[in-house]
């Protein structure tokens, strides 16, 4: 059987992780093999760096150090 790869875009705030796992709840109720992966992220240094995107004010960000 092959799989498909479902992509949800859209702006900050806009309920894309919230319909993301409302569809994996959905197909993991139909017994579907489901992975969630977000970009950057899904392993430790990527969560890191989304973090750091994602933290407007951070100094990491910075070229100032």
């Amino acid at each position: 059987m092959r799989g498909i790869f479902i992509v949800m875009e859209g702006p900050d705030g806009s309920g894309k992780t919230t319909q993301m796992n409302l569809l994996k709840e959905y197909l993991d109720k139909k017994e579907y093999e489901t992975v969630i992966t977000r970009e950057p992220g899904g392993t430790a240094v990527g969560e890191a760096i989304r973090n750091i995107i994602l933290t407007p004010d951070s100094d990491e960000r910075s070229d100032t150090k």
